[in-house]
């Protein structure tokens, strides 16, 4: 039942329990079942060893960060650090119950679908009370992009076309079938994130898929083609647009390379405690670097106000995967890619196209355009893309 319910809650992640002391930690409602789960597997003495091995590497790498800057404000280094910790902690423990557990989600997936389709249909019929504060949301939007019951569009397109995904593995549902709605959903929810991400996926999915014979191949090919026609002078115009008026393409590749800059400063990574100020008072290089590396000139109006002392508000990539290299460093990167290398193993053992796309969207996802924290879909995702039990209980 918490399992059902926490699948159920994954759509609705800019809730009103923001308003209570949890702060940005309840902007999911699923945040009420995981809890519910982590103390019962906490009782229990369920807790697994990687999550405890988990928290004492945070523990010990923040406690360093938090010596090493001991003269900054207490907001900036142990509140936010503390903030950062917790979010990071439950978004971990999602993805490793879900990598580990037996239990059957086929009914919890359609029952996912059916809230995400409801949200698509009240963006058709009455997208200016999801753009509002509303019941189902906290904050309301200045871009008026579909954002469904999430808190802004790029990770509502990722929930909408991970959700078809996951129907279609666990109920057979054709592949093709599911291509053509996460496209159009997509298109409709107007984020270039996920559809670049879905056509990426894809195309990479038709490379490794070494059962496929090359007819097989050639024709999905074809289909990519055919669908990377239609969505690029969408896209074209979309990027366009950003680069004219928005700073999301400066911030993101801003804060990649400021992210791979933070290894070789860190190997071992900065800790929580450290994660902001290495930010303050290294991002000027990074700007520096895009500046120089960028074909085009790009609008660093966002970004620059991460570079200040004491800043945090809205501090992030914007990816998941660089401010984990951030905080964790190496280890991360080693932990990511043999996840990866596992997810690539089980595609063998589990031999569904839409499992395998799915697990490549939400590695593409998390790299390069979705933070993650603070919504849990992403982690329970990519626990059942590297779950070997999940389509034999589901069955």
């Amino acid at each position: 039942m918490i399992v059902f319910i926490i699948l159920v809650f994954l759509p609705f992640e800019d809730s009103w329990l923001q308003a209570t002391p949890l702060g940005y930690a309840g902007a999911s409602l699923a945040i009420i079942p995981i809890l519910i789960l982590l103390v019962l597997k906490t009782v229990t003495g369920q807790i697994s060893k990687s999550f405890i091995l988990y928290l004492g590497y945070s523990i010990l790498l923040s406690s360093l960060f938090a010596f090493v800057y001991q003269d900054l404000p207490v907001e900036t280094l142990i509140d936010r650090g503390s903030r950062a910790f917790i979010l990071y902690s439950l978004y971990f423990f999602a993805f490793i119950y879900f990598k580990h557990t037996k239990v059957d989600i086929s009914k919890a997936s359609i029952a996912l679908v059916s809230i995400i389709g409801s949200s698509l249909l009240l963006t058709l019929v009455a997208p200016d009370y999801l753009n509002s504060i509303s019941p189902l949301h906290y904050s309301d939007t200045s871009n008026y992009r579909p954002r469904g019951y999430s808190i802004e569009a790029s990770t509502f397109g990722y929930i909408v076309i991970s959700s078809i995904l996951l129907l279609c593995w666990l109920k057979n549902i054709n592949t093709y079938i599911g291509l053509g709605l996460s496209l159009g959903c997509a298109l409709l929810v107007n984020s270039k994130g996920a559809m670049i991400g879905l056509l990426l996926a894809w195309f990479v999915y038709l490379m490794l898929s070494g059962n496929k014979n090359l007819i097989s191949k050639v024709i999905g090919l074809i289909f990519v083609t055919i669908a990377a026609f239609i969505a690029v002078p969408l896209l074209a115009a979309i990027f366009q647009s950003d680069f004219d008026e928005y700073t999301s393409t400066a911030t993101r590749s801003t804060m990649a390379i400021l992210s791979v800059m933070s290894i070789f400063h860190s190997p071992l990574g900065h800790g929580f405690t450290g994660y902001l100020p290495y930010i303050n008072y290294n991002g000027q290089d990074s700007i520096y670097i895009s500046k120089i590396i960028s074909p085009i000139p790009l609008n660093y109006s966002e970004v620059s106000n991460y570079f200040t002392a004491g800043a945090y508000k809205s501090v992030g990539a914007k990816s998941f995967v660089f401010d984990s290299i951030i905080i964790f460093g190496m280890p991360f990167l080693i932990y990511f890619f043999s996840a990866i290398k596992k997810g690539r193993r089980l595609s063998i053992i589990i031999n569904s196209p839409s499992r395998d796309i799915l697990f490549y969207y939400t590695i593409i996802s998390l790299v390069f355009y979705i933070p993650g924290i603070g919504g849990y879909i992403s982690a329970v995702i990519l626990g059942i893309c590297l779950n070997r039990h999940i389509t034999k209980v589901s069955k």
